[in-house]
């Protein structure tokens, strides 16, 4: 992707040296490839666009863009992705301007955009309800993106009352257009009965569709491992459960990596081996897993796979506290770190004597 869009970058001045009807189609095709979100459904078929991480607000790309709305004046697209180059020089009074004259003619990513400004404050005073009604239009125009953000929002209650049953009927809608993300925080909500009746074995069907749809969508295959392990909506099987652990910790779930390192601590489906918990736990630590984290901790207190040391035990154990634990998991830290012996030696407690 990379090489293309440098490619594409080299040939720009060539595009915009051109003359007539010609000049204005590359311009266009320059300005979709560069600087259109890969989720605009105005963009033309067969062209992929550029996510916003990626996206590079060269002038010569602003330019194309700005021969494209020239060119063709009634086409909203080219003024979304105007909007895009510039928010991403952080120039939000200019993006917003693009925006919202793409908005006025129907633009879904364009209302989902001057939404999500509104939930960040750039260039506009944050508002919560304000961005919930841009978000909304862009869900009603189709935009899935829009549609799981309007979910997410009605179940935590963000800029609108929270209601589980609205979060599973946007969750539906996104699901049912085909969003992999919807699928899974779908089946959450029949796992947990919020919403809608309780139901494991639609959960688990959820889950599947979501990592069909998208086979590094590290939630889903946690979700899947876990149901496996637990007979929750499938038939206990241990080694499918070990199997989309690590799926989701290859996907980048660090927390899967806490779950195979406690398979093998508790020698559940396989043998006692805590030297593989450890090798499991240190790499869900260097992930930023919570639960890895404190496990390492406990076996270098305890000498479970590796050699005592209260002193890493007592680090790892801060650094957890660093990952913002809830009151349980907070509870839990104290009472260990309260059960670290001192580290120092007789000479280092002269000295500090």
């Amino acid at each position: 992707m990379t090489r293309f869009v440098r490619s594409v970058l080299l040939t720009t001045s060539l595009v915009l040296s051109g003359t007539g009807l010609g000049w204005a189609e590359d311009a266009a095709t320059t300005c979709d490839a560069l600087a259109g979100s890969p989720q605009d459904l105005d963009l033309p078929a067969g062209v992929m666009g550029v996510d916003f991480d990626d996206l590079d607000p060269d002038a010569a790309v602003e330019e194309a863009c700005l021969t494209a709305i020239t060119a063709q004046r009634s086409e909203r697209r080219f003024h979304t992705h105007l909007g895009r180059i510039y928010a991403k020089r952080g120039d939000y009074p200019k993006a917003l301007e693009a925006y919202r004259l793409s908005h006025s003619r129907g633009s879904a990513v364009a209302a989902n955009n001057i939404g999500a400004m509104y939930t960040r404050g750039q260039g506009v005073p944050a508002d919560e309800d304000r961005a919930t009604q841009y978000i909304r239009k862009a869900a009603n125009r189709g935009l899935t993106h829009a549609m799981v953000t309007m979910a997410t929002r009605a179940r935590t209650g963000q800029g609108m009352q929270a209601s589980n049953r609205l979060s599973v009927f946007w969750y539906e809608k996104a699901y049912e257009a085909g969003n992999a993300t919807a699928a899974n925080d779908l089946g959450v909500m029949y796992k947990n009965g919020h919403g809608v009746r309780e139901d494991d074995t639609r959960a688990v069907e959820l889950f599947t569709t979501a990592l069909r749809r998208d086979p590094n969508n590290s939630m889903a295959a946690y979700n899947i491992g876990n149901a496996y392990e637990t007979g929750e909506g499938v038939p206990v099987d241990i080694g499918w459960a070990r199997a989309h652990y690590v799926l989701a910790f290859n996907a980048g779930d660090a927390d899967a990596a806490a779950e195979l390192g406690r398979l093998h601590a508790e020698g559940i489906g396989t043998i006692v081996d805590p030297s593989a918990a450890v090798e499991w736990y240190s790499r869900g630590t260097a992930g930023g897993s919570l639960s890895a984290t404190v496990s390492l901790a406990d076996a270098y207190l305890d000498g479970s796979g590796v050699d005592v040391n209260p002193a890493m035990a007592q680090s790892l154990y801060y650094l957890a506290l660093d990952l913002d634990p809830n009151d349980e998991w907070s509870a839990y830290i104290d009472e260990r770190l309260s059960a670290v012996p001192s580290a120092k030696t007789d000479d280092e407690s002269k000295l500090i004597e």
